[in-house]
């Protein structure tokens, strides 16, 4: 009787000790992937957090006072998949390890620093410029909404302002329920469409997304340049600036490789479906971004500016073309008498 009762005290102090661990355990999960298939599968739309923990001076303040607060997670996992995303410079300094470290070192350096090339890779994809930064996103991976965090910056810096709380955020997200409903719509207007009718639904999104959460909607674009090569809809030139964009923001912002950036504007002039409005500003973005070389090509600059104030002289950026042409001549008489 004693061994039964030895046994039942053991497996009650597994059973708290699980209970402790459970309690402990995060709402939020980590890794990006999971949270997808997750969402995926409970058909819930995904709330993400990108956060720099241990350097934005934000971050791992609204943890402590929101996020991680059973008043903000309890209420938000019930519509929500939780995911953060974070940029901690401790964990990434362990990618430096010394010539003689061991395998298993070298190893886990080798990983962590795959996690933030990944993490850098989604933090473009939604095009983060701040952080923290919190989106709504659908199971499918494209951004419904982005929800204002920059007043907390102000509650860090200014002593009397009025805290945040749980219940607060809530309602801030609350909020953009109505952009979601309508954006998860027009998703599901695209899944039943086909042909010309898709590229069709594919537009209605794209108008109804905001500019700065358009980055996840590239795949879109590719389908409608796939679906309508012969531009029936009168839509696949819209589309072939907007990934000429997208790859001239690569080649600009992250490989420093401004010449191969403004070809990309003006090969999709000459090869694409533009109208004369679209090839305009695609001329004037080639100039634009040949300007950011350290040895500029004034010429080469002159020329497309040329080329993007001859598709329309009477539009509302011709007038403006004229005065950069004029501005271009004369930093280039500068820089020659030099």
């Amino acid at each position: 009787m004693k061994r039964f009762v030895k046994i039942a005290a053991v497996l009650l102090l597994a059973v708290t000790v699980c209970a402790g661990c459970s309690k402990n355990k995060s709402a939020w999960l980590t890794d990006y992937t999971v949270a997808q298939e997750q969402a995926q599968k409970s058909k819930k739309n995904m709330l993400l957090l990108f956060s720099g923990d241990d350097w934005d001076g934000t971050s791992q303040q609204l943890k402590d006072n929101v996020f991680n607060q059973k008043a903000f997670y309890g209420v938000a996992q019930k519509k929500y998949v939780l995911v953060n995303i974070d940029f901690s410079q401790t964990e990434y300094e362990k990618v430096n390890v010394a010539e003689d470290a061991t395998e298993e070192e070298k190893a886990e350096a080798e990983r962590i620093e795959q996690l933030y090339v990944e993490r850098e890779d989604l933090a473009q994809r939604f095009n983060l410029s701040a952080y923290p930064s919190l989106y709504v996103v659908s199971p499918n991976g494209l951004a419904l909404s982005q929800i204002d965090l920059q007043s907390f910056s102000s509650v860090v810096l200014d002593e009397e302002a009025e805290e945040e709380t749980p219940q607060s955020v809530l309602a801030r997200i609350e909020e953009t329920e109505e952009e979601q409903e309508l954006l998860s719509d027009l998703i599901a207007q695209i899944d039943k469409s086909e042909g010309l009718d898709r590229v069709r639904a594919i537009d209605n999104l794209y108008q109804a997304t905001s500019p700065e959460l358009r980055n996840p909607l590239a795949s879109y674009a590719q389908e409608v340049v796939a679906l309508d090569p012969n531009n029936e809809t009168g839509l696949t030139g819209k589309y072939e600036y907007e990934l000429a964009n997208e790859k001239a923001m690569q080649y600009a912002m992250y490989m420093g490789d401004v010449v191969s950036a403004s070809k990309e504007f003006e090969s999709v002039c000459e090869t694409g479906h533009l109208s004369a409005l679209e090839k305009q500003n695609a001329y004037y973005m080639a100039a634009y971004i040949l300007a950011m070389s350290p040895e500029p090509d004034f010429d080469k600059m002159l020329e497309l500016l040329d080329k993007s104030y001859q598709q329309d002289t009477n539009s509302d950026l011709a007038v403006q073309i004229l005065e950069v042409i004029e501005n271009i001549k004369q930093v280039k008489a500068e820089y020659t008498q030099q």
